[in-house]
């Protein structure tokens, strides 16, 4: 059995890529979850062709980007804009708590992310989520079962 298990504290970042086809049709996506498995924002990216090891990397270097602005923001003292100010606020509180590191997860784990990664394949616009009102069906759902704890079955 395996389940996603939120940061003890501050805020993780959840990401994964796919291709429809290897190669094919590829996309990326990816969250920040707090403590309390609340989504504070997500993505969805159309990569274009390529294969799921290239949306993986892509997958990664943009939730990172993302990462990195914030941590420019704080540094410069200045918000990203009223669309950001939530998610702004809990990661400004948050990366004043702990450093960062990196960590796999099995897929069954990382069910919202690989939900974003393929709505990245199949949309040909970029989204990003600042809410979990915002978030498709297909994303909500696993997030909900992420927040109970509930582990998922992994086939070896």
């Amino acid at each position: 059995l395996v389940r996603w298990i939120p940061p003890i504290h501050g805020i993780c970042l959840n990401v994964d890529g796919a291709s429809k086809g290897n190669p094919g049709p590829s996309g990326g996506g990816g969250c920040f979850r707090n403590s309390s498995s609340d989504i504070l924002l997500a993505f969805a990216f159309n990569y274009g062709f390529g294969t799921s090891l290239q949306a993986e990397v892509r997958a990664l270097h943009d939730g990172l980007h993302m990462a990195e602005e914030f941590v420019n923001s704080i540094n410069s003292k200045s918000a990203l804009g009223w669309q950001c100010h939530r998610w702004w606020h809990a990661a400004l509180i948050a990366f004043h708590k702990q450093a960062s590191n990196i960590v796999h997860v099995f897929g069954e784990a990382n069910q919202v992310a690989d939900a974003l990664a393929s709505i990245g394949c199949q949309e040909p616009m970029n989204r990003i989520f600042t809410s979990f009102s915002m978030l498709p069906h297909v994303v909500k759902g696993p997030a909900v079962l992420d927040k109970t704890g509930l582990p998922n079955v992994r086939f070896v």
